[in-house]
This record gives C-alpha cells, sequence and structure tokens, in this order.
C-alpha cells in the first residue's frame, strides 16, 4: 500500500505538470493572440466553466472511496454512479444556463458573453460521464490509467484550441474543450469496460449521502477561488481589468494544479487505514501529505512573490505588467486555500464532509463583503487583498480542528525548518532579478539552494531520498 501511495503520487504529479503545461500554453498563446477585452471575456467564461464542472467533485471522490473500500463491488458501483452522473449532468446543464444567463445579463450587464456560455454547457455532461471512469480507476488504484486519461484530455484540449482559436477566437476554445472531453470519454470507457453483466447492487444511497456536502464544499471552494475575479468584473466593468487579474488568478494557480492530485492519491488510502481503525498509518499519512505539500508550496510561493513582474512579462505581454502586484499578494492566499483543501481531502476520508463545508460556508458571506469593499477602494489590488486574508483565516481555523480531531500535524520542527529557508529564497530573488528566460536559471538555482539548505539541516532525510531513488528505478 505505501509503494502505491508513493507511484500514485508520481503519476499523478506527472499528469498534473501535463495538464499545467497544457493551461499555461493555451493561456500564453492566448494572451497574446486575443486582445485584452477578448482575454478577459475569456477569463470570465472558463470561470464559470471551472466553477460548474468542480460540482462533479463530491461523486468523483464519492466513488473512490466507495470502490477502495468495497473492491468486491466495484462495477456494481460503476453501473450505479452512471445513472447518478446522468441525471445530475442533465440538471448542472440546465441550471449552468440559467444561472450563467442570470448573473451575465443583470450582474455583469454584458449580453456578449451568453453565446459563449450557452454552448460551454455541452461540456458538463461529457465531463460528467468521464468522472465516474476516472474515479472508478482511482478507486481501483489504477494510478497510471487514471494519469493517462488525464493526459489526453490536457494534450487534446491543447491542440485543438490552438487549431480552432486561431480561426474561431474564444468559440473555438471551448469546441477545443468539448472535443478533449469526449475523447477522455471514449478512453474512460474503453478502459474500465466489463465483459459480464452486472449482477449484484450497490445503495445508490451510500453514494449520495456521501457525495452531497462534498458537493457543496467544492462548488463554494471554487467561489471562494474565483468571487474575486467575478467582482473584478462586475464591479470595475473593464475586460482590460479583468485581463490583468485573469493572468494574476492564472499563475497563481498553477501550484493547485499540480498539488491539488495529493488529495486523489492519499483519498483512497486513507479511507482504508481510517476504516480499519489504523491510527498509527493514519496519523503518517496525514503528516506525510501535509509536509510534502508545505515542502513545495513554501518556496514556490515566496519564489513567485518576489518575481511576479518578470513572471508575468516573461510569459505575457508588457501591457500585462499591472497583474505583477495582484499576483505577489495572491500566490499566498492561493497556497493557504491549497493547504486547506489538503485538510479538507482529510475530513472526506474520514466520513465528516459536513466539518470544511460548514467552515467555507461561514466565511463565504464576509469573502463577498470584503470583495465589494475592497475592490471598489483598491481595484484589482483589493480582490487579492481579500481573498488571501479570508484563506489564511480559513486555513488556521481547519488546522486546529485537525488536529483535535487526529492529533498531528505538520510538525513545528518541520514547518520551521521548510518556512525559513524559503523566506531567505524571496530576498536572494530580489537580490538576482534576472529576466527572460533566465528567470527560470534563477528558479533552478533558487530550489536547488534550497534542498541543499534542507539536506543540511536535514529536513530532507536519507530515507525520503532512497524513496525517490526506488521510484525512479521502478518507473
Amino acid at each position: 500500500m505505501e509503494n502505491s501511495l508513493t507511484k500514485g503520487t508520481m503519476y499523478f504529479l506527472l499528469a498534473n505538470v501535463a495538464m499545467l503545461i497544457s493551461t499555461y500554453t493555451i493561456h500564453f498563446w492566448l494572451g497574446r493572440s486575443l486582445s485584452q477585452e477578448l482575454y478577459g471575456i475569456y477569463g470570465i467564461v472558463f470561470t464559470f466553466i471551472n466553477i460548474t464542472i468542480i460540482s462533479f467533485s463530491g461523486m468523483q471522490q464519492s466513488i473512490s472511496k466507495h470502490i477502495a473500500e468495497n473492491l468486491e463491488k466495484k462495477d456494481a458501483i460503476k453501473a450505479v454512479s452512471i445513472k447518478i452522473q446522468v441525471i445530475f449532468s442533465l440538471i448542472l446543464t440546465i441550471s449552468y444556463i440559467i444561472i450563467s444567463t442570470f448573473i451575465t445579463l443583470y450582474f455583469f450587464e454584458d449580453a456578449s458573453l451568453l453565446k459563449y456560455l450557452w454552448v460551454s454547457a455541452l461540456v458538463m455532461p461529457l465531463y460528467g460521464i468521464s468522472a465516474v471512469f476516472g474515479y472508478y480507476l482511482n478507486g481501483t488504484h489504477k494510478f497510471k490509467k487514471q494519469a493517462t486519461q488525464i493526459g489526453i484530455f490536457s494534450f487534446s484540449k491543447l491542440f485543438f484550441t490552438i487549431l480552432l482559436a486561431y480561426y474561431f477566437k474564444i468559440m473555438g476554445v471551448i469546441i477545443a474543450f468539448i472535443i478533449a472531453a469526449i475523447f477522455v470519454v471514449i478512453y474512460g470507457y474503453t478502459q474500465t469496460k466489463t465483459t459480464s453483466p452486472v449482477r449484484e447492487e450497490f445503495d445508490y444511497k451510500k453514494l449520495i449521502r456521501f457525495a452531497l456536502p462534498i458537493t457543496f464544499f467544492t462548488l463554494f471552494f471554487t467561489l471562494f477561488m474565483n468571487l474575486d475575479l467575478l467582482f473584478v468584473k462586475s464591479i470595475l466593468k473593464d475586460n482590460v481589468q479583468t485581463a490583468y487579474y485573469t493572468v494574476a488568478a492564472l499563475i497563481a494557480k498553477m501550484p493547485y494544479s499540480v498539488l491539488g492530485a495529493l488529495t486523489l492519491i492519499t483519498l483512497p488510502s486513507l479511507s482504508f487505514s481510517i476504516s480499519n481503525n489504523l491510527k498509527e498509518r493514519t496519523s503518517r499519512i496525514i503528516t506525510q501529505s501535509l509536509r510534502f505539500t508545505f515542502l513545495i508550496l513554501a518556496p514556490s510561493s515566496f519564489i513567485i512573490s518576489s518575481t511576479s513582474k518578470e513572471l508575468v512579462t516573461f510569459i505575457y505581454p508588457t501591457i500585462y505588467t499591472e497583474a505583477a502586484p495582484v499576483l505577489s499578494i495572491l500566490i499566498f492566499g492561493v497556497s493557504f486555500l491549497i493547504l486547506f483543501f489538503i485538510i479538507s481531502s482529510i475530513f472526506n476520508a474520514a466520513s465528516k464532509p459536513y466539518l470544511p463545508l460548514i467552515l467555507i460556508a461561514t466565511l463565504l458571506p464576509f469573502l463577498v463583503i470584503s470583495n465589494f469593499i475592497l475592490i471598489n477602494k483598491l481595484g484589482i489590488l483589493g480582490g487579492a487583498i481579500s481573498t488571501t486574508i479570508f484563506a489564511f483565516i480559513l486555513l488556521i481555523w481547519s488546522s486546529i480542528l485537525i488536529y483535535k480531531k487526529f492529533k498531528t500535524f505538520i510538525p513545528l520542527l518541520s514547518f520551521t525548518r521548510i518556512l525559513i529557508p524559503s523566506i531567505f529564497l524571496f530576498f536572494l530573488a530580489k537580490l538576482m532579478n534576472l529576466k527572460g528566460i533566465f528567470l527560470f536559471l534563477e528558479y533552478g538555482f533558487l530550489f536547488l539552494i534550497y534542498i541543499i539548505i534542507l539536506i543540511i539541516i536535514r529536513e530532507v532525510k536519507k530515507e525520503d531520498i532512497n524513496k525517490l531513488k526506488v521510484l525512479i528505478k521502478k518507473n
């Protein structure tokens, strides 16, 4: 099981790096090929899509958890999950059209968005069905195949975006998304189909009971991450300012694209450990997951914050320089949310998904008020400040609860050993101040310094290096 966890983590890191490369390349190309106004519209449309498809996360995690705990009934769980997803997808599609139309006309006062939003609704049922196949593979620990599914989606979306967006602009990007989703459905079906009919049944209510609070949680969580952009569009009524914020938000969320994969790996193993009352093993998985995330997240956040202007102007034309101050703050807000998301997945594995739901539902109204006040006063910078403040509160609150429940967290010594070198990298990056392609040489050098420091102070130990060596040999 431990080896499966390690290999699964590596597969998903690679798959999500592929997703990150695909997303980065699409935004990089569109940022240079579209006008600022069109790029701002693109940011809003795909924020709507992302908020909606994340609603499938509840069923995704429910499928993975119940299959991991009932492997002998995996095909019955898949069969009933498909039925649930078809119904839910249709409801979600209709709701998406109605709600997005209302917000566009009365909140944004911009009817030009409607044609894009209505066509993008076709993504919902396709994504819903593909999620069943993907999390069937996850629950059965076929991480390599699920990683392949993610890779197919990433690169087919990239290929068709470049092919279609050149002629059809934003509509071409939406069509590319739909085509990629079709490919993923086909792959998922071929990898999970059964040769014999499924005779046993599985109680669909178990899936729904577990999925509902997670569905609401992921919806609120995604809103938490994207309310700032929606309020920038609504309050400022300026697609150019929206484009600046889209740039900052995209770069800030890059670590989430990679590290969010850790929850997909820990959920089945943690569910098994908790359900079998393996307290020591549960504690070890929780500590390793949080420590691993913080080990990568802390230096990344400080380095990106320190080099925000150089990074923005390397990826995008210099006209997007105004996004840099937003990025330097927002990267910390997103980092707090990533750690909160990992903590939430632990509660989900313990069959207590309502706890993170209550936390985020409680703070969400205050975030709305804060966005309204600060964006009106400070412009796009206000959105970043608001998100960062409330993300920090969310992280502290959830950390206290996870410690009370499991009596474990990132050891204070490890936390200090990781945080202090990360802060040091912030100031070192300011001194280096490299630009263009040399910026990534700077990143490589800074991370090398970071690793050397961790080895010297024994935060990275011999067993960590040995695990990595074994993993590389086996792959």
